[in-house]
């Protein structure tokens, strides 16, 4: 059986998904797993974003294991070495049947889907209701160039998406508002930079712990969105497409992260920081400021209350 990649929606990851037909299938037709044949094994990829990766006693891992009748055998990687370990195992030809693809538009997987590695689901997708739920551009966004459909997209509210937050508890202290302009968030960082919100009596707080990667801006990306007024690589200008790196919003963008960075304002290492290291910025006191999505950051909100129950 070929397996499937994945596609992109508009402001989320894609979950590209190749024997979740089959496994729903070949198993019982209740809700319950309980069935006489035996259970189906697949192998998936994924990321995890806790400390330690689940194990297979995860009461969550358990119950899609009963309710599908499936032995699932899951390989969990961090998500500082996540888009690494994609391009290995794309490269190695020894594709997990399911694997969560952040990015399904690389010139490897487009590759790959031209030379028939994926499953193609668009002729099953019609028989699950609960997929055809999914808003249309979800599908129509997450197209391959032949148009057709070989993964799942992980649908997200458009609010749901990756947003800047910052510490109110040090706004507070320094008598500071929520900075509602690029202009106002570069006060408000260099505040948390000079002004001691910590309260320690040292110079050793961050303004916001963003970082880069080798695909794009990362976690800095929602405040250059702010500069270019769109997500993503590309924009509609005068009817006609153009890539963002090329406007004059990207170089105000990069004007101001360069500031900021002569400024210390950002990590220094931005460009080596990992996804777990700028979030161990926050969870120690450290930066005033960091980007996710509304449930991602709680993760270090909740851990950082536990040394100072007001952050």
């Amino acid at each position: 059986m070929k397996r499937l990649s994945k596609k992109r929606l508009t402001l989320a990851v894609v979950l590209v998904m190749t024997m979740i037909i089959s496994a729903c299938s070949a198993g019982n037709s209740n809700d319950e797993g309980t069935g006489s044949e035996a259970p189906l094994k697949v192998n998936i990829m994924t990321m995890y974003y806790t400390a330690e990766p689940p194990g297979p006693d995860n009461v969550v891992v358990q119950e899609f294991a009963r309710k599908t009748n499936t032995e699932l055998n899951i390989t969990w990687v961090s998500p500082n070495s996540y888009g690494d370990k994609v391009n290995v195992t794309l490269a190695s030809g020894d594709i997990p049947d399911l694997m969560l693809l952040d990015d399904p538009f690389t010139a490897q997987v487009r590759t790959m889907v031209q030379q028939g590695a994926f499953w193609d689901l668009t002729p099953f997708l019609k028989d699950y209701p609960n997929l055809m739920k999914f808003p249309e551009d979800s599908w129509t966004n997450t197209k391959q160039a032949d148009g057709n459909n070989y993964g799942i997209p992980r649908v997200r509210p458009v609010e749901g998406g990756g947003f800047p937050y910052i510490r109110k508890d040090w706004l507070d202290k320094l008598g500071l508002a929520a900075p509602t302009t690029t202009d106002e968030l570069y006060t408000v960082l260099k505040a948390f930079v000079e002004q001691d919100p910590d309260g320690n009596g040292k110079k050793d707080t961050i303004g916001y712990a963003g970082f880069v990667d080798q695909n794009g801006m990362a976690y800095f990306s929602t405040l250059v969105n702010a500069f270019t007024h769109t997500t993503g690589d590309w924009k509609e200008v005068d009817g006609k497409l153009v890539n963002v790196n090329l406007l004059p919003e990207m170089k105000e963008a990069l004007q101001w992260l360069n500031r900021a960075y002569n400024e210390k304002l950002i990590p220094e290492d931005l460009a080596v920081l990992k996804n777990s290291q700028a979030k161990d910025m926050l969870k120690a006191g450290r930066a005033g400021g960091f980007q996710d999505t509304v449930e991602a950051a709680w993760e270090p909100t909740e851990e950082l209350r536990k040394s100072d129950p007001n952050a």
